[in-house]
């Protein structure tokens, strides 16, 4: 009778912990962009955001980024270097202006444009992933 017990406790022990780690979300992959032109990744879990301008055309890359579920902006990075082949030395890195929650459903763009402020945009994409 004692050993049922324990065996019935150690299957409940078991059970909860193997359920409380399939509802535990996974953190969420990079979300990435690009193209010939620019590239531009958001990581939630370093908290970062990169964008690489590739071509050297004498535009700049840019990057915006928001959290739809909470409704604010989490950043935006220009890289106006040119032709800089991508790597995270020669590229821009900015942190997110705030923590990404599990579930949070997070909006990014990225695009080339002629000098800074917001001149008309070429090579536009964008993209999601959750937090």
């Amino acid at each position: 009778m004692r050993k049922t017990r324990r065996a019935l406790a150690l299957t409940a022990l078991v059970t909860t912990v193997s359920l409380i780690g399939l509802a535990t979300p996974a953190p969420a992959a990079p979300g990435r962009l690009g193209n010939d032109n620019a590239s531009g990744a958001v990581s939630t879990v370093s908290g970062l955001i990169k964008v690489c301008d590739l071509k050297a055309d004498g535009r700049r890359a840019v990057i915006e980024v928001s959290n739809v579920t909470r409704n604010y902006e989490l950043g935006r990075a220009e890289d106006v270097d040119g032709a800089n082949g991508g790597s995270d030395a020669a590229c821009t890195l900015t942190p997110l202006a705030a923590p990404v929650r599990a579930g949070d459903l997070i909006f990014f763009q990225i695009w080339t444009q002629d000098g800074g402020g917001d001149k008309p945009q070429w090579n536009y994409l964008d993209g999601t992933l959750y937090g």
